[in-house]
């Protein structure tokens, strides 16, 4: 269903994974415990650690894998921290629901592609409202290509307020565009 995706996760070794806003680590988490090898920081506000460092806990890594955990506030400048640096996924799981915050989410993902240029960014959501296409008319605004994407449906019990099927858009975004300016 997406390749470049499934070579990523599956045929790299020693994948190097930022999950930004957290919330509770589950797509982090899940990927560590799946994927051999992978170093796996979980990054949110302040106000999230004291669940992901739970969650961390009752963890049963993959083989080589590990799981850190930091406070990042997309509204302040990355440090350039070896966690920051060489990353080759960021993982945007349900992030994009607050059109508010997409330009301090944007400019997050430049200060890491400005460490990281050859990582890729998973976006995984479900779209609620009309304004959360936002933050991919951002994406596209500062010369981030969309590499790979697919709908993935949902369970549902449809009722007879249901127009359609919910679904999961999942996302891989790629490297800088030369010609576009990012700064």
């Amino acid at each position: 269903m997406m390749p470049l995706l499934y070579r990523l996760l599956m045929e790299q070794m020693n994948i190097d994974v930022v999950e930004l806003g957290s919330g509770c680590g589950i797509a982090g988490i899940g990927l560590a415990q799946i994927v051999p090898g992978s170093k796996v920081l979980l990054s949110d506000l302040e106000e999230a650690q004291d669940i992901i460092a739970k969650n961390i806990k009752q963890a049963s890594l993959a083989f080589k894998s590990s799981l850190k955990q930091e406070v990042l506030d997309w509204n302040q400048p990355l440090s350039p921290t070896e966690d920051h640096k060489n990353v080759d996924l960021l993982i945007l799981c349900e992030c994009i629901y607050n059109a508010d915050s997409d330009p301090a989410l944007i400019s997050i993902l430049q200060q890491f592609i400005k460490y990281s240029p050859q990582v890729k960014i998973l976006v995984i959501t479900k779209r609620r409202h009309f304004s959360e296409t936002e933050f991919f008319d951002l994406m596209e605004k500062v010369g981030i290509p969309i590499l790979e994407q697919c709908l993935f449906p949902l369970p549902h019990h449809f009722s007879e307020t249901d127009s359609e099927l919910p679904k999961a858009e999942i996302y891989l975004y790629g490297a800088i565009q030369p010609e576009k300016d990012w700064e």
